[in-house]
C-alpha cells in the first residue's frame, strides 16, 4: 500500500480501497437450539447427535459469513440469522 504525499488542502492521501480487500478474522459467539424429531434415527444413524448438530451449525455459519464482508456482517445480523435458520431447517 503506497501513501501519497501530504497536501495541506486534502490531508494525507491514502488508498482506502486497498484496506477493503484485507482478510479479517472474526470471532463469533453463537447459541444453537435444536429439537430431535426422531430419536430412534438420531441414535442409530449418528454416533454423537449433539456433536454433529454443533458441527453442522458451525459449518453453515462459516459458509454464510464467508460470503459477506465485515461491514455487512455487522450491519445485517438479522438477515444472516434468517439465512442460517432457512439452511439449518433444510437438514
Amino acid at each position: 500500500m503506497k501513501e501519497q504525499p501530504y497536501d495541506k488542502n486534502q490531508g494525507l492521501k491514502t488508498n482506502f480501497l486497498s484496506y477493503l480487500s484485507l482478510p479479517v478474522t472474526v470471532a463469533v459467539d453463537a447459541v444453537v437450539y435444536y429439537r430431535i424429531n426422531n430419536p430412534m434415527m438420531s441414535v442409530t444413524n449418528v454416533d454423537d447427535c449433539t456433536h454433529a448438530t454443533r458441527l453442522l451449525a458451525q459449518t453453515t455459519l462459516r459458509n454464510i459469513l464467508g460470503t459477506h464482508d465485515l461491514a455487512s456482517i455487522l450491519s445485517e445480523r438479522e438477515e444472516i440469522s434468517n439465512a442460517m435458520q432457512v439452511l439449518l431447517f433444510q437438514h
